[in-house]
């Protein structure tokens, strides 16, 4: 059958994986958010001396990954996704080609024909209606265009059989996302219960977002540079712990 890939899929960030000659799992991450910005030769020609990562699509230029991300905070902007509440978003007229050169970038190309690449699918939520059917179809589209075989597989499940080996892949399967909280009950590698909540890391960027007056982008930031939740240090911190 050859090696196979992994890819996890999330809103946040988008995570690449494959095994090398010796057995060891490299991964590589990508933020999962692009920013579009003006077309220019002094733009582009600032880009390519900076090295950073950027697309050009139509008459468009997109900035990719953490670039966009720091670019955004730095112009005061909210970066855009391809992925909203842990789905492809509806919302988003760009998301599936920046999605499928974002998936290029971690993944790279096929060793071989037909390579088969796992990819992780949240489970249907239980406190909203989102079309997990589409967003696995257009996934295993961007993987096929590449020259991939896409399998996908249930997030929290992915989890139980990375930890619970020992524990024969019985337990408790938890992946806390940017998009929704997954949870998968296991008993020797089958599901037997798998579900999702759509209040995960967005939520609580949101609400701090609107408590504090701020861009969404910049709340990110605000939750992801490490707070000690039982001791918040200013107004923006208590807000995050509040929200969590």
């Amino acid at each position: 059958m050859g090696k196979v890939k992994g890819l996890d899929v999330g809103t946040m960030n988008l995570v690449g994986a494959e095994q090398d000659d010796k057995g060891k799992i490299k991964l590589k991450l990508m933020r999962h958010t692009f920013l579009d910005i003006e077309a220019n030769a002094f733009t582009l020609n600032m880009l390519k001396k900076q090295k950073v990562q950027y697309a050009e699509l139509g008459k468009k230029v997109y900035v990719l990954g953490d670039s966009a991300f720091e670019l955004a905070n730095i112009m005061n902007k909210v970066v855009r996704r391809p992925m909203q509440d842990g789905v492809m978003s509806p919302g988003e007229a760009d998301a599936v080609p920046i999605f499928a050169l974002l998936v290029e970038a971690v993944l790279g190309k096929p060793d071989f024909k037909d390579q088969l690449c796992y990819f992780s699918v949240p489970a249907d939520p239980v406190d909203a209606n989102f079309n997990i059917v589409y967003h696995t179809s257009v996934i295993q589209g961007a993987l096929k265009n590449l020259g991939y075989i896409g399998k996908p597989m249930n997030e929290g499940h992915a989890v139980v059989f990375a930890e619970l080996g020992d524990k024969d892949f019985t337990g408790i399967g938890i992946s806390a996302g940017g998009g929704m909280f997954n949870i998968c009950v296991s008993y020797k590698t089958i599901p037997a219960i798998s579900f999702a909540t759509s209040r995960a890391g967005d939520w609580v960027d949101r609400n701090v977002a609107q408590v504090l007056g701020i861009k969404t982008t910049r709340a990110t930031a605000i939750k992801e540079k490490g707070i000690n939740i039982n001791k918040p240090a200013n107004r923006e911190e208590e807000a995050v712990c509040i929200a969590i």
